[in-house]
């Protein structure tokens, strides 16, 4: 008899801090609901094709193969709990702008899905920030890392300088890349079909070789011309800027226009 109340109470025990443990998980799911849905994440680490995987100590268990490495931002919309993971969906956006509702002005993708795997659960809003301060920028100061940046995974500058800005050409000896093959970027059937057309600004780099090593969206359309621009943009070549005779990298501002003829 006394046994049989000894496993009476070790299944008590069991469902009790099985309840507890849900309703800690609920009760940290809805307070990241309230810090964070609704608002833009710029990731720490470059999007991959697919589902973002990342394991509990926020490092990160899918890796791209693309050439090209792509970062950005997620606007989130939805953020779920449980004891082994937690899971945050939402699209990619342009830049961190609002229409009238709240939502991003501009979508590059549908949806981008981050699955963090958990050795263990997560007891309290802390714990769950410092995991997902390991993966996101949560100070909204870094607003400005959500905007898409494509990197050239092959790229590696000769010296840790920074590129040198245009602004500064026509000073020490410093003279401008010459544009020697600028192919155009394709109209996206969404955009010709709805007769919009605009301006997308682009903040690039170009290296030592006369390649773009690096491109930042700085000004965005939507409707697929954000990407046909950066896919044209990758294929330029360009006879590199130099210093008294000598290839430097250089960043400028560059604008892609689409009209329709």
């Amino acid at each position: 008899m006394a046994a049989m109340a000894l496993k009476i109470y070790v299944y008590v025990l069991i469902f009790y801090f099985g309840c507890a443990s849900s309703a800690f998980a609920e009760t940290v799911n809805d307070l990241l609901n309230q810090q964070y849905k609704n608002q833009t994440l710029a990731l720490r680490y470059p999007f991959s094709h697919g589902e973002l995987k990342f394991d509990s100590s926020g490092q990160p268990l899918t890796k791209p193969t693309d050439r090209w490495l792509v970062y950005g931002g997620i606007y989130i919309r939805d953020i779920k709990l449980s004891r082994d993971s937690l899971v945050l969906q939402g699209p990619r956006i342009a830049f961190p702008g609002s229409s009238e509702k709240g939502m991003p002005t501009l979508v590059l993708q549908k949806k981008v899905k981050v699955h963090i795997h958990l050795d263990r659960s997560l007891s309290t809003l802390t714990e769950a920030q410092d995991l997902l301060g390991r993966i996101f920028f949560l100070d909204q100061n870094d607003l400005s890392r959500a905007r898409p940046e494509y990197r050239r995974s092959d790229y590696r500058p000769k010296d840790a300088a920074a590129p040198v800005e245009l602004s500064s050409f026509g000073k020490d000896g410093l003279k401008r890349p010459r544009a020697v093959y600028t192919p155009e970027p394709d109209f996206s059937e969404e955009a010709r079909h709805a007769r919009y057309q605009g301006i997308v600004v682009m903040h690039i780099v170009v290296d030592t070789s006369g390649n773009v090593s690096d491109i930042r969206i700085d000004r965005a359309l939507g409707r697929g011309l954000d990407e046909n621009a950066v896919d044209a943009v990758k294929k330029w070549k360009f006879s590199p800027a130099t210093r008294d005779g000598q290839p430097v990298s250089v960043a400028m501002a560059i604008e892609i226009s689409f009209n329709l003829r």
